[in-house]
């Protein structure tokens, strides 16, 4: 039986491993995956060389424990020697190890860190079938054995739509969404900065209610809302939207500290320019990662 997808996961996400395989074969795509499509005593290490030598198509579900794993990153070694397309679902917010990078630094994640995950799959199915038929045009590479030469000049296939490197292959030019997804670091400071301006949002339309100033009420509300809800919710699923959204609501936030310094409420403002530099600081910092 020809196959479409070899899935590679730690069998600490067998779980998450079982839905994906569930999710792609609901959508026509035909996977691999260990140990059920390895025949009773046959050898276990050439099964999988096999099925990595005849699939079509990579997905590795990435976790702390698949960062950590030897095989996985023998198996995504040998198909970036094939020049096979590897499609990374990110599970658990953890930077890739030196080892992994090195063979994967060019390709898109698609990121699953927020529930629920069966829209995440839906993505991933869609772009694979894309994928897969814009593949099935070419001639399959030879399986051949990864050198030192062949891994540092082999890049994965571009894929279309969600799943895709950084460069098309055939016209090297830069996509539209993050090459690679910002280090923990920078996330955990973005979603304190959301949070921050939401709570801000959230203080200012109470104080609205408390001295009956109702006007401003449905204004600092949106905001908030906005701000944790369009923002915080698309960090790394939809990136372009959450910059879009908290470009948007920092120079709303700017606005009104303007015209508060006017009034003047001092308290207000510097608490109103808070918000607005938190938001400001999040879509630089989606725009520098772009």
């Amino acid at each position: 039986m020809q196959f479409d997808v070899f899935i590679s996961y730690s069998s600490h996400d067998k779980s998450t491993a079982d839905a994906t395989c569930a999710a792609l074969e609901n959508a026509g795509i035909r996977c691999w995956m260990a140990p059920r499509d390895i025949l009773p005593g046959a050898d276990w290490g050439a099964a999988i060389m096999e099925a990595l030598d005849t699939c079509r198509a990579m997905v590795l579900i990435f976790s702390s424990s698949a960062n950590e794993s030897p095989q996985i990153r023998r198996e995504v070694e040998r198909v970036v020697g094939r020049g096979m397309p590897i499609i990374p679902v990110r599970i658990e917010e953890t930077a890739p190890t030196k080892a992994l990078a090195y063979f994967m630094g060019s390709v898109h994640w698609l990121d699953a860190l927020t529930p629920p995950l069966e829209q995440h799959l839906q993505r991933l199915a869609d772009s694979l079938k894309t994928l897969l038929a814009v593949e099935k045009l070419r001639p399959g590479p030879a399986p051949e054995t990864p050198t030192a030469a062949t891994v540092g000049t082999s890049a994965p296939a571009a894929g279309l739509a969600a799943v895709h490197t950084g460069a098309d292959s055939t016209t090297g030019a830069r996509s539209d969404k993050l090459a690679n997804p910002p280090s923990p670091t920078r996330m955990l400071a973005m979603k304190c900065a959301v949070i921050v301006a939401a709570a801000i949002g959230v203080l200012l339309a109470i104080a609205t209610i408390v001295y009956q100033i109702f006007s401003w009420f449905p204004v600092t509300a949106a905001l908030a809302f906005i701000s944790f809800w369009l923002v915080y919710r698309n960090l790394t699923s939809q990136p372009q939207i959450a910059k879009i959204a908290a470009l948007g609501c920092g120079l709303v936030w700017a606005y009104l500290a303007i015209l508060n310094a006017a009034a003047p409420n001092i308290p207000v403002v510097m608490i109103e320019g808070v918000a607005s530099g938190c938001l400001l600081y999040v879509s630089l910092e989606l725009a520098r990662v772009k």
